[in-house]
């Protein structure tokens, strides 16, 4: 776990030289993989009066640099609870309360941590909501040899039997992987999608997240 002061505007620069820390033999390209913002409006909100979020792992590839801006973290507003150590732990080992630390921080700071890192939002005491910005970078080879979504666009998948789309990527793979954001369709609670609505349908399959914009 590392946590360092920076301006409020994240420094993506001096980020990625960070993320130095975490890359795997051979790898030498971080990709962007997502940016929430964690605020009263999101799936992921803290807001007063909030329960603790479960402690669960995340993505062992992923690396989550997780800005707080112009707020501070405390114990007292929720800060990200984790685990230090808990990379490697077995799959049915439960941290205890002694092993869990809250990442408090003052306002500009960044918390950055792999995503093997047992990890969750703490409870929210206060009496304000807890807002941040949580933004995700995967390794770079861990994608298709070929980008099929520039080989198959949406007008040219469209086409396509729904069986060859999904083996595309135009499928979520689990939970919370595969969707999209509409730029031209941001809704005031969230605009996150499955793959399908850009092909003009909707899911054979329930989506597997319940943050997902799904009704069409």
């Amino acid at each position: 776990m590392n946590i360092q002061s920076f301006s409020p505007t994240l420094n993506l620069q001096h980020t990625c030289k960070h993320l130095d820390k975490f890359r795997f033999p051979g790898q030498n390209k971080p990709v962007f993989n997502i940016q929430n913002e964690i605020d009263n409006n999101g799936p992921n909100s803290v807001v007063y009066g909030s329960a603790p979020n479960q402690l669960a792992y995340g993505d062992a590839y992923n690396v989550s640099p997780y800005n707080n801006g112009a707020m501070y973290f405390t114990e007292e507003n929720g800060a990200t609870r984790v685990v230090p150590g808990s990379v490697g732990w077995p799959d049915d080992r439960r941290p205890t309360d002694e092993e869990t630390v809250q990442a408090a921080m003052t306002a500009g700071s960044v918390l950055l941590y792999s995503g093997s890192v047992i990890h969750g939002g703490g409870q929210n005491f206060s009496d304000t909501d807890r807002t941040g910005v949580n933004i995700t970078y995967c390794l770079g080879w861990l994608r298709t040899e070929e980008n099929q979504y520039l080989s198959c666009p949406p007008e040219v998948a469209k086409k396509l039997d729904p069986d060859l789309q999904e083996m595309l990527g135009y499928t979520m793979g689990s939970y919370a992987l595969g969707y999209y954001s509409d730029p031209n369709g941001v809704s005031e609670i969230n605009d996150l999608r499955p793959p399908e609505f850009i092909l003009d349908r909707s899911p054979r399959e329930k989506a597997s997240s319940a943050a997902l914009i799904t009704d069409q």
